[in-house]
């Protein structure tokens, strides 16, 4: 039996990539016949939500979720599943804004802002919170529709270079991993940098597994012996 196998336990799979499963979906509600679903969190006071409800029902291609209150913004959004979020507010407070960075960071998707009022200090704020479009005023039910259709396919060309840039750096980290573990081999086996990498190709082909995990194990396992 190859002394690699025998080093290493058998690797267990890895959970799906939660980014590349987020494009899918994203190109999933870009396909012309598919239907995209809207939530819109109206906080507006006064109740002058009333016209830009009626226009976003009006909308080709959409369904219309409505939800009143900025309490827990995250979980709304976890459970509704939208493929834009709309925020109908006097303007962004602190607490929408922390919210808006909880919801970037778990479950990135493309926000509209409709807002009475508007700051440039806000800008880079609220880009940084994942917010793709910011509107002031009334919004014509033609406009709002140009506005979806840019801000999910705006979102999509963001995370997409997001993943090619994380793919990229995971390249380089596998990279790094598999040239240590190589070296481990070699000063443990006495081998030359050709035959290690060949028994550890080997090794992780008879485990069925990427060579990068079959690194992170060696490397695991040589640590603990240290």
């Amino acid at each position: 039996m190859n002394t690699i196998t025998q080093l290493v336990p058998p690797i267990k799979q890895k959970a799906s990539n939660k980014l590349e499963d987020s494009l899918s979906k994203l190109e999933s509600s870009m396909q012309q016949d598919d239907v995209r679903k809207l939530l819109l969190i109206d906080v507006l006071t006064g109740g002058r939500s009333k016209d830009l409800v009626g226009n976003l029902q009006d909308l080709e291609a959409s369904t219309l979720e409505i939800s009143h209150g900025i309490d827990d913004l995250y979980t709304k959004v976890n459970i509704m599943q939208p493929d834009v979020l709309i925020l109908s507010v006097d303007v962004l407070g602190k607490i929408i804004l922390e919210q808006l960075t909880q919801i970037h960071e778990r479950c990135p998707l493309p926000v509209i802002v409709v807002a009475k009022q508007y700051t440039r200090s806000v800008v880079k704020t609220i880009v940084c919170e994942g917010v793709s479009s910011y509107l002031v005023g009334e919004v014509s039910m033609e406009r709002l529709m140009v506005v979806v259709d840019l801000s999910i396919a705006r979102f999509a060309q963001q995370q997409s270079l997001i993943f090619e840039l994380q793919m990229a750096k995971e390249k380089l980290s596998e990279r790094k991993l598999i040239e240590r573990a190589k070296g481990i081999i070699m000063k443990q086996k006495n081998l030359s940098e050709e035959d290690a990498y060949l028994q550890m190709r080997k090794s992780a082909m008879n485990q069925g597994h990427p060579m990068a995990d079959l690194a992170k194990r060696i490397i695991s396992v040589f640590e603990m012996l240290e």
